[in-house]
């Protein structure tokens, strides 16, 4: 059963022994409950058998009329009737719960493709994103290696030149605000 293989290996399924347990006993329950429902399909065949033989002439039997023959098949026409009501009530109300079940099992499948779908969405967005990030990395590693080089040469006059442009630039601006 596929309690038994959750409750071998519970983390590669994601599930705590609580959540095992409940599964468990959620499941003993409906197979109690199919139980109870055999056994009462099985007892109300056997007794509609029975109301048949009865009906039927009930083999060589003589006299004694209808409700003898009521009392023999243990049921009165009446308390058949009520069963056989009861019996179909039962089978309408489970019909209900299975028609309920299968919206549920369809709405969860619409949600698991509408899941699938996003996710292979999400995929191909983050395979682009690696892409850029990539290549993002690469152009600054060159410019890294490029500004590497210029600060250990030390004879560079384009160092030189920055540093005078930088202090002529920030006089100007001094003589803009101050004059």
């Amino acid at each position: 059963e596929t309690i038994d293989v959750s409750r071998s290996a519970p983390d590669e399924y994601g599930l705590t022994s609580a959540e095992i347990k409940g599964r468990q006993e959620f499941v003993g329950s409906k197979k109690r409950a199919l139980g109870e429902m055999r056994k009462t399909l099985a007892q109300s065949s056997e007794s509609a058998k029975t109301q048949a033989n009865v009906q039927g002439g009930g083999g060589g039997r003589s006299g004694g009329g209808r409700a003898e023959e009521e009392q023999v098949a243990g049921y009165s026409a009446e308390e058949f009737g009520t069963q056989q009501q009861q019996y179909q009530m039962m089978m309408e109300e489970q019909d209900q719960h299975f028609d309920s079940m299968l919206g549920t099992v369809r709405n969860l499948h619409g949600i698991a493709s509408t899941m699938n779908t996003e996710l292979d969405t999400h995929a191909v967005l983050l395979d682009e994103v690696n892409g850029l990030v990539d290549r993002t990395l690469s152009r600054l590693a060159s410019a890294k290696r490029k500004v590497d080089r210029f600060l250990q040469d030390k004879n560079n006059r384009s160092l030189h030149i920055v540093i005078v442009l930088f202090v002529v630039i920030l006089i100007l601006i001094m003589l803009v605000i101050f004059t």
